[in-house]
């Protein structure tokens, strides 16, 4: 049985479009995956995740700057 990428242990379908059953394996640590289509798409895989993450943290930043431009209790 192959180990594929995924950095959620809880997906149906792993990063490299594998539907994963019962006995299926996953890893977020590429020493372990030895599935050769998610090794194949290591760097897509990496990049999408790095996208998806800033979007976050810009997000993030975005919600902060909106909280601290509310006005306080003591402001009104």
């Amino acid at each position: 049985m192959k180990t594929h990428f995924s950095y959620d242990d809880e997906i149906e379908q792993a990063q490299c479009g594998t539907w994963l059953g019962g006995f299926s394996s996953t890893s977020s640590d590429w020493a372990q995956v030895d599935c050769g289509a998610c090794l194949k798409q290591k760097a897509k895989i990496i990049a999408i995740h790095n996208t998806e993450e800033a979007a976050i943290v810009a997000q993030m930043g975005d919600m902060a700057d909106f909280m601290r431009n509310q006005p306080q209790e003591d402001d009104r």
